[in-house]
């Protein structure tokens, strides 16, 4: 068996000067980052205070001028939301299903809030299936402007059946 070799008496060695600089330097980086946090945290605090607690909400949004963009374009959006991209879904849903029939399947409904639009797509087993689905969505109070747009024949596991799409328009006052 071989002795493992332990040496606690080393000779000490001279301190490498590369190694005490690179730490000096660390050390007053380190100093100078913590110095400077505490400036701006100050100088943050102290123009919240100027600004009555609205730093928080307003701060980088003003302009040269002092105009408010941010708060511009929100009030903008909301307006064009308020007046006139509300969706009524609990009305449109509600005319979508009393004019669908057993014969009938919607595989989806895509609506563009900007347009007003409402695209519909779905099955139906025969043709006069589809043709009585677009005379009861033309009849629904929510809908107007009721076009089919397109239909193509369908082989699936039940048999033949008609894809098709639909678009309409939906009324902005619904009663």
């Amino acid at each position: 068996m071989k002795p493992v070799g332990c040496d606690f008496l080393r000779a000490a060695r001279p301190p490498n000067k590369l190694g005490i600089a690179l730490l000096v330097s660390g050390i007053a980086l380190c100093a100078w980052s913590v110095g400077r946090f505490y400036q701006v945290d100050s100088e943050a605090k102290s123009l919240e205070a100027r600004l009555g607690g609205h730093g928080q909400r307003y701060a980088g949004t003003r302009d040269a001028a002092g105009e408010d963009k941010t708060l511009d374009r929100q009030i903008r959006l909301a307006r064009d939301v308020i007046g006139k991209n509300v969706v009524p879904w609990n009305t449109l849903l509600a005319d979508i299903e009393s004019a669908s029939s057993k014969d009938v399947g919607v595989l989806s409904i895509q609506p563009n809030a900007a347009t007003g639009e409402l695209r519909i797509t779905g099955e139906a087993r025969n043709a006069g299936a589809l043709a009585g689905y677009v005379e009861r969505l033309q009849a629904a109070r929510s809908l107007r402007d009721v076009y089919l747009t397109g239909h193509e024949m369908h082989e699936g596991p039940e048999g033949r059946s008609i894809r098709f799409g639909i678009v309409a328009t939906w009324a902005r006052v619904v009663a």
